[in-house]
């Protein structure tokens, strides 16, 4: 078999018809882990349909700390403001990750517990169901705050609007 390389525009056109458009973003852990919490993205023009959404730990372990992030959506006018959450806190918590640890939401049903995966080499996609989001803001909170100033975690979703007009961006 020859051996051919793909033009980025075309591995992004087969990731988009594999698990939707990608949106990413890379924040500080101990700016969107926190007890307040963070928004991440925010959605507007249509309801979109969640293929994926997933943390990571880039750059430096986290402390001794035991992070549990939770993930809300907030919907916005002209629906009635209020919050759910899709992802509760794992199993367990965020201590001492390692970079390249994942926190996956699993999507089995709201409110499940995220698979929190330490094995870095590998990690599950893990979502058994696509989530469906109206018009809002995606968030994350910490009952226990991340302390490290260094530890950077990407925020990864792959999502299909669902409408036309859709916009989805990082907060």
């Amino acid at each position: 078999m020859a051996n051919f390389t793909l033009h980025s525009s075309t591995k992004e056109a087969i990731s988009d018809i594999g698990f939707g458009i990608l949106i990413s973003r890379e924040d500080l852990a101990n700016d969107i882990w926190t007890a307040a919490g963070a928004n991440l993205f925010t959605i507007s023009g249509g309801n979109i349909v969640v293929t994926f959404f997933q943390q990571e730990v880039a750059t430096i372990a986290l402390g001794a700390e035991a992070v549990v992030p939770i993930f809300t959506h907030t919907v916005a006018a002209p629906y009635t403001v209020a919050a759910q959450d899709f992802s509760v806190a794992p199993v367990a918590a965020m201590t001492n990750a390692a970079i390249g640890e994942t926190l996956t939401v699993v999507g089995t049903a709201l409110n499940t517990a995220a698979l929190h995966q330490t094995v870095v080499p590998v990690s599950l996609i893990a979502m058994a169901a696509r989530l469906i989001f109206k018009p809002g803001i995606i968030s994350v909170a910490s009952a226990v705050a991340a302390t490290l100033t260094a530890t950077t975690v990407i925020t990864r979703m792959f999502y299909y609007p669902m409408d036309t007009g859709v916009n989805v961006v990082a907060s």
